[in-house]
């Protein structure tokens, strides 16, 4: 028998069909601990990213964990929910960042344009209207940019929302756990106030009204009344408020959200007092520093959105007024005649 009769019936042996099937095994473990370890390393450089402010970076770091997780668990599994979480973050402050630029170019333009001299020769002319025609094709191009961010963020968070409502209701059902059924809460309400920003951003505030009271109802019944969450939550809400033009409703969440930062601030000096590890210290102080900046801001917004709620009180009772006058000098005017309006009633030599 020569080596190649030898090796096939070797091979061909059922013992060694056996250990073939065990290392292969073996193989296809080691490959999916290597994945995993990799999904692992994508997910805190894309979180680092975020950290530093380097969108960009982290959006590319986090689109790569978003396809590796859906490699290895499927599409919608509770362990792709870090990856399409962090990924609908990078995405929706890079579109954000886009739509201020675009702004920005829009600001630059009509400021230039109102400059111009209207006496410049037809040449001068011809030439403006090339180049506003160049400026409103990247302008197209720059919008489109940032819709197709706005709708891929809407796209992943969404995501997001529909994995860990379907944790919730499998936990719920099981009965496992109030702790495990605490936390999935608290990642859906997470995703929610990252919608309620999303809904602000897209210039859809009573989308991001709701999506937000849905987060800060969760929060509320979870965390502690000075938690940092619940603040954001309702600075997020008067926000929505205020570029909805509701500037009364958006004075009382800036007040709801300065009781939370003062409640917060409490909280903060009584740990102090009790505190003995310096590292955990120095992070309290840090934190108090933060809020005694934060408290005049909100102070600042609850007296803008107070002055523009009184404004707008104001043009309304003009508008009234002056709808009130025009009434007035309506009925002033002489009728017709009820022979004339009898005429002008009569259809029926119209009817067949």
């Amino acid at each position: 028998m020569n080596t190649e009769n030898i090796i096939d019936a070797v091979g061909d042996s059922p013992e060694n069909s056996v250990v073939n099937k065990e290392q292969k095994d073996v193989v296809s473990q080691s490959s999916e601990e290597e994945k995993k370890e990799r999904l692992s390393e994508l997910l805190t450089a894309g979180r680092r990213a975020i950290r530093v402010n380097n969108i960009e970076e982290a959006s590319e770091i986090l689109s790569q964990a978003t396809e590796l997780s859906t490699e290895i668990y499927g599409e919608s599994h509770e362990n792709t929910f870090d990856a399409y979480y962090f990924y609908g973050m990078a995405t929706l402050e890079l579109a954000k960042v886009e739509t201020q630029l675009l702004k920005n170019d829009k600001d630059k333009e009509l400021d230039r344009e109102e400059e111009e001299d209207t006496c410049a020769d037809e040449k001068a002319t011809e030439s403006k209207e090339n180049g506003d025609e160049s400026d409103e094709e990247e302008g197209e191009e720059s919008s489109e940019e940032d819709d197709d961010n706005m709708r891929l963020a809407w796209e992943l968070l969404e995501t997001c929302r529909c994995i860990a409502i379907v944790k919730i209701e499998q936990l719920q059902a099981e009965r496992n756990g109030v702790k495990l059924i605490e936390e999935w809460n608290l990642k859906l309400a997470d995703v929610l106030v990252l919608l309620g920003e999303h809904g602000v951003s897209d210039g859809k505030y009573d989308q991001a009204k709701e999506d937000l009271e849905k987060a800060l109802e969760i929060q509320k019944n979870v965390l502690p009344e000075g938690s940092r969450q619940i603040s954001q939550t309702y600075i997020l809400m008067a926000n929505a408020c205020s570029n909805a033009m509701n500037f009364e409703e958006a004075v009382a969440l800036y007040q709801k959200t300065k009781e939370s930062l003062l409640h917060r601030q409490r909280d903060l000096k009584q740990q102090l007092e009790i505190v003995d590890d310096k590292e955990k210290k120095a992070e309290i102080e840090n934190d108090l520093k933060d809020l005694e900046e934060m408290i005049p801001s909100v102070d600042n917004m609850i007296a803008d959105s107070t002055s523009s709620a009184e404004q707008v009180d104001e043009t309304r009772k003009a508008i009234k007024a002056q709808f009130a006058g025009f009434t007035s000098i309506l009925s002033q005017l002489p009728q017709e005649s009820s022979s004339n309006n009898e005429e002008a009633n009569d259809i029926s030599n119209m009817v067949l």
